[in-house]
């Protein structure tokens, strides 16, 4: 649970954060947090020492399996930058509170309720992941004016690709391919 909150928390921060800034200060803050995230991870990657130290203090937040590889939170802030860099503040951010809610809670009802199995993982947790994605996504469009169809094509496409066994970790695909979908659409209004 702990690792969901702290998805959920860590994720919304700067779609959270860009409704109250300007999009020049918050590509330096998305900037120099990733490269300092990253810078960070190469350094424990290559120095036992500082991953032993690492995992010691934040293994209750990481998989077992991100001892020898980047972390989800290298792929979350990547994805942040990308979004950030390319695309509207608006859809760049529903796109990323796609990803913070919308995986949690698929994981969360996948885990508990998901008894149809496709691909290894729940059509329920997905369907969790569509309505939350639904739920965090029409209420922001409605305050900036964003057309829902443009969210609904964003909140669908996060949970295909949620659902799907993509080699590419999901914290980069999920806001990468929504916020592309969300643009896609949005050209049509």
């Amino acid at each position: 649970m702990g690792r969901r909150l702290f998805h959920l928390f860590g994720t919304s921060l700067f779609p959270l954060l860009s409704l109250f800034i300007s999009r020049e200060v918050l590509l330096w803050a998305v900037m120099g947090t990733t490269a300092g995230f990253l810078l960070f991870e190469g350094a424990r990657l290559v120095l036992p020492g500082v991953n032993r130290w690492f995992f010691s203090s934040f293994g209750a937040l990481l998989r077992g399996e991100e001892v020898g590889r980047p972390t989800g939170a290298s792929y979350v802030l990547i994805s942040t930058l990308i979004v950030f860099l390319i695309f509207d503040k608006g859809i760049a951010a529903i796109s990323l509170l796609f990803l913070a809610i919308g995986d949690p809670m698929a994981g969360l009802v996948g885990g508990t309720l998901g008894r149809i199995r496709f691909f290894g993982k729940s059509l329920g947790g997905s369907m969790a992941a569509f309505l939350a994605c639904l739920g965090i996504g029409f209420p922001i469009a409605n305050a900036l004016g964003i057309h829902l169809p443009v969210v609904l094509a964003g909140a669908l496409s996060a949970s295909v690709v949620e659902f799907l066994p993509l080699p590419v970790n999901d914290n980069l695909t999920m806001p990468i391919l929504s916020v592309t979908a969300m643009f896609l659409v949005g050209l049509l209004f």
